[in-house]
């Protein structure tokens, strides 16, 4: 992975492939939303294929939030 990723970076890369055919590339994950949608576009599960990549993009991301709260929350823990 890109070292330029953080953490929330891993997470909503992880998260990008509960919805699309492939996690986004480490590349696509670190750039704009443009080339996030683009993206997404190309990759999209065929039960999102009528889904516009804008509100994929937004699914991915409350995924990576959500995610991102639950681990935080039992960090101490593990």
């Amino acid at each position: 992975m890109s070292s330029n990723m953080t953490v929330e970076d891993k997470i909503f890369q992880w998260a990008s492939s509960n919805y699309l055919t492939e996690q986004m590339d480490d590349e696509v994950v670190i750039s704009d939303d443009e080339t996030m949608i683009a993206w997404i576009d190309d990759h999209k599960l065929e039960d999102n294929a009528y889904q516009q990549a804008g509100y994929i993009l937004n699914d991915i991301d409350i995924l990576a939030d959500a995610a991102t709260r639950f681990f935080t929350s039992i960090k101490g823990e593990l």
